[in-house]
């Protein structure tokens, strides 16, 4: 038997991803935060995943702005990838 496919909504913002985690986390009672990266040596917050009312989210800031940004991309769609074929 087969697993069911878990599909996970992407989000991009443009250089304001921790404001976006803190409106939601406001907003939204069941708001639950995953992981988060500041790779960056000026410490921004460049990729995170969270879940609201169990729908999970993965989100990144804008790539043209970050050399790292491409590389998460590049890594979560491996991920994304290998996770499908394994279902």
């Amino acid at each position: 038997m087969t697993k069911p496919t878990t599909l996970k909504t992407f989000l991009w913002f443009d250089g304001n991803l921790g404001e976006a985690l803190e409106f939601y986390a406001a907003t939204f009672a069941n708001f639950v935060l995953h992981s988060s990266g500041r790779p960056e040596a000026d410490g921004k917050l460049m990729t995170s995943e969270f879940s609201i009312h169990g729908h999970e989210f993965i989100v990144s800031t804008n790539p043209a702005k970050s050399a790292y940004a491409w590389a998460a991309l590049r890594k979560m769609k491996k991920i994304i990838i290998q996770d499908f074929i394994e279902q």
